[in-house]
Formats: C-alpha cells, structure tokens, sequence
C-alpha cells in the first residue's frame, strides 16, 4: 500500500512540473507583446488575410509556433517577418508572450 502511494505522489507531482513547463507571467508578456501589436493587434484579433489571429490560441499553441519559428522550423509566408520576431525571445520570453496571448 505505501508503494502505491509513494507512486501516486510521484505522478502527482511529475503531472504539476509538466503543467509548470510552460507556465509564464502575463504581465510580462503584455509588455513584450508591445512589439507584435501593428501585425496581430491589441486583442489579438490580427489583420485578416495578411496578419492571423491569435485570439483563441493556448498557451501551449503559442510556445510550439513561437519556438518554431525561432528555430526557422516553419515553412510559411509568414516566416519571412516572423523568423527574425523569434529569434530574439528566449524561452521565458516565450512563455511570458504565451500566457498573455492566452488571456484574449
């Protein structure tokens, strides 16, 4: 019976450092996000069909793509302005951008 417990816990607690992983301030990332405001807009809704919403998008969604493009791993027309966007952002700027794009 204690080993079953000892193993619940452990999952438990293996379950909070992945929710953590990705987990950013928002009040951080409303500041960073000042330099994606012309393109997406202030509530994230975009410039459709130039510039896509980011209304609705998790934060996880948001750390994948941001991550990708930082890596120059998509192939889009956007990768062009996006690319360059990316590579500047560090992995808690990632997910201090993530965590406010995921309050629109």
């Amino acid at each position: 019976m204690k080993s079953v417990m000892m193993i619940g816990a452990a999952a438990l607690l293996s379950l909070t450092a992945v929710a953590n992983v990705h987990a950013g301030d928002p009040a951080l990332g409303k500041t960073a996000y000042n330099t994606c405001l012309s393109c997406h807009g202030a509530q994230g809704q975009g410039v459709p069909p130039t510039f896509p919403a980011l209304k609705g998008m998790s934060a996880e969604e948001v750390v994948t793509l941001l991550k990708a493009y930082r890596a120059n791993e998509v192939d889009s027309p956007m990768a062009g302005l996006m690319v360059p966007n990316a590579t500047g952002l560090s992995d808690d700027d990632i997910n201090n951008l993530a965590a406010y794009i995921a309050t629109f």
